[in-house]
């Protein structure tokens, strides 16, 4: 059985991480996200039962869990997913929670939908 942690370990694993490796919390960000992206797109036929064309649907809160969701978005689309976000939640936005936005493509693109806020 994988380990689950919970809030407060992970931030406190980031943490750890941030300031032991020479790495930045935005940069930790995208690690992770290319990391989770990559698992999804090797495991999607099997996750998702053979649908031809894959469709994902992002919720992300306006957190640093939020940032995460928003990055892993943007990779999806990168790797040629259909990908919908929401915005659910809100509150003050950490600045890579913004970052993430910023980095979101513009535009009207049918493969990366940005749908109501929640």
């Amino acid at each position: 059985m994988i380990p689950i942690l919970e809030a407060d370990q992970m931030r406190a694993a980031d943490q750890h991480t941030i300031e032991h490796e020479p790495i930045t919390s935005i940069d930790l960000m995208e690690r992770a996200a290319r990391a989770c992206v990559g698992w999804l797109v090797e495991h999607e036929q099997q996750l998702l039962g053979g649908v031809q064309v894959p469709r994902y649907e992002v919720f992300c809160g306006p957190g640093n869990n939020g940032g995460d969701g928003l990055a892993i978005a943007r990779m999806l689309h990168i790797a040629g997913r259909t990908v919908r976000v929401y915005v659910v939640g809100d509150g003050a936005s950490p600045p890579d929670y913004e970052e993430n936005v910023q980095r979101l493509p513009t535009g009207s693109d049918d493969e990366l939908e940005c749908g109501p806020r929640f």
